[in-house]
């Protein structure tokens, strides 16, 4: 019966290895017992793995050749991290040559890397900056461990053709994988385009970064997925041209183009005509009035059709020309001024979002009093607003800024409301965990006026200015945000504050989540 016991015991534990949600527990874990050692490694590689130095990638090689049958396969997702910028690599004698042998794994001299492989607590200076290049001895093992894992279904390599330049034989086993579903590579040269052109794979997801130099010729996209365009559904690109389209890429619902040389539009239209996201950050161009009107005429003889989600720079989405009506619309970079003003007002009114997502400039300062004036006038179709915002750069009184809102939430038809007044990326952390500290640069006042005791206050000005508002949130600095569901009865404007997770999950459910690629 013991022994049964002992048994069931184990059994538990192994199953509650497959749902522990961090994988830094499971690492954890499987250090107590050597039996949740040799059950753990499968959940912990189903996290994915990251490797960032020479000792990390060793230890790693070493962890599934120990056991190669059981863990290779058990790799899903693979981040190859290494900084290998030519300007600014070291001198190989900056880090310790691996000597080779397994570490122990009960070395208390050792430090888990949260992969569930050990890499020694001394590293170099060169090492925790991230720069030391991958050592033979690790290269070697690499050339070892990827032909076995051949269920990666997420490949990320960062300078991507430098890693493959230190040995060209590591193109056969990329080329080799059969299941990548999302291959992202940054630095694209030949050996890159040869994994490319060749890889046995037929991703659904490709994302590109080209070298970002002054005075680069910058590449075509289209000729280097020529191979996938059959089979390609996503597709996100850095510091690249378009390039000549023959054939259009009929899968592809989403394209992301970051750093877009030459907005070509009538390449667009053609090469993406089933497109429902399309994000833009900023050009390289001069004119943006002479880039719009060129494009404006290329629209006329390709139409856009109906966008699901628009999502980039200001001028960026300003230039396309006559913009596509959009359900969702997600604008970055909003200054004060006057033409930036005129664009988003041309930008709204063209696309007639349901949706609208605007996000000021997160440096410099703006005027409270302009918030007032972000929506155009005349009919709109604005149905949910979020309005992103930095008590850093706001400048003005709290009063202002409250009118500034409730003038601008009545040319509306708004039901669902969320203002953020979040942290710049650059604010220091405060003593406090959790907690942003708020210098000179802040607007105090501004803070201290949505402090969570005024909520209340400020949400029933926002729905008796705003008749046909359903829901609002407020995100504020510092503070959990906050979400209400706003009735009306005959008693005027009733207010219900909603759980946390209920709100999150509203919010979600809305389209309202912020797109990942909008702050490129």
């Amino acid at each position: 019966m013991a022994l049964q016991g002992a048994r069931l015991g184990r059994d538990v534990l192994f199953e509650l290895l497959q749902h522990v949600p961090r994988q830094s527990d499971v690492s954890a874990l499987m250090r107590t017992s050597k039996h949740l050692y040799e059950a753990g490694s499968k959940p912990l590689l189903a996290f994915g793995v990251t490797l960032t130095d020479d000792q990390q990638l060793q230890s790693f090689c070493d962890f599934i050749l120990r056991d190669a049958s059981t863990r290779a396969p058990s790799l899903r997702r693979l981040h190859l991290k290494f900084k290998l910028d030519p300007e600014s690599q070291g001198n190989e004698d900056d880090y310790d040559e691996y000597d080779g042998e397994d570490e122990d794994e009960d070395d208390d001299g050792d430090d888990d890397d949260g992969a569930g492989v050990k890499r020694k607590t001394t590293v170099s200076a060169s090492q925790k900056s991230g720069q030391t290049p991958p050592s033979k001895v690790a290269l070697d093992k690499l050339l070892k461990v990827l032909p076995l894992t051949q269920n990666v279904e997420d490949l990320r390599i960062d300078w991507c053709e430098e890693f493959l330049e230190l040995d060209k034989k590591l193109v056969e086993p990329l080329i080799s994988f059969e299941r990548l579903r999302h291959l992202d590579l940054h630095s694209i040269g030949v050996l890159t385009q040869r994994v490319l052109d060749e890889t046995k794979s037929k991703p659904a997801e490709i994302d590109l970064s080209f070298s970002s130099d002054e005075g680069y010729d910058p590449p075509e996209l289209i000729p280097c997925l020529s191979r996938h365009r059959i089979s390609v559904e996503n597709i996100r690109s850095s510091n690249a041209e378009l390039g000549s389209i023959s054939e259009p890429f009929p899968r592809v619902r989403a394209l992301a183009l970051r750093a877009l040389c030459d907005p070509d539009l009538p390449s667009l239209h053609k090469g993406f005509p089933n497109l429902t996201h399309l994000t833009l950050t900023k050009l390289d161009i001069g004119s943006a009035d002479r880039m719009r009107k060129d494009n404006m005429s290329a629209a006329a003889s390709s139409p856009w059709g109906v966008l699901d989600h628009l999502c980039g720079a200001l001028e960026a989405l300003y230039i396309l020309g006559t913009s596509p009506r959009v359900r969702k619309l997600e604008v970055e970079g909003i200054s004060q001024s006057k033409t930036t003003f005129a664009q988003l007002h041309t930008v709204v009114a063209e696309a007639q979002p349901s949706h609208l997502i605007l996000r000021l400039e997160s440096w410099g300062s703006y005027d409270v009093k302009r918030v007032a004036g972000l929506l155009p006038s005349g009919e709109l179709a604005v149905t949910h607003l979020v309005l992103d915002m930095s008590p850093w750069v706001l400048k003005g009184s709290a009063d202002a800024f409250i009118s500034g809102l409730l003038a601008l939430v009545r040319k509306t038809g708004l039901e669902f409301l969320i203002v953020r007044l979040g942290r710049p990326a650059n604010a220091e952390d405060s003593k406090t965990p959790g907690t942003v500290k708020l210098d000179g640069s802040a607007n105090r006042k501004l803070v201290e006026a949505f402090k969570p005791a005024r909520h209340g206050d400020i949400v029933h000005q926002l729905a008796s200015a705003a008749p046909k508002l359903k829901y609002v949130a407020l995100d504020v600095v510092n503070e959990e945000t906050r979400y209400w569901e706003v009735g009306r009865g005959d008693g005027g404007v009733e207010l219900r504050e909603l759980e946390r997770m209920i709100g999150r999950a509203l919010v979600r459910s809305e389209g309202l989540v912020a797109n990942d690629s909008a702050s490129w």
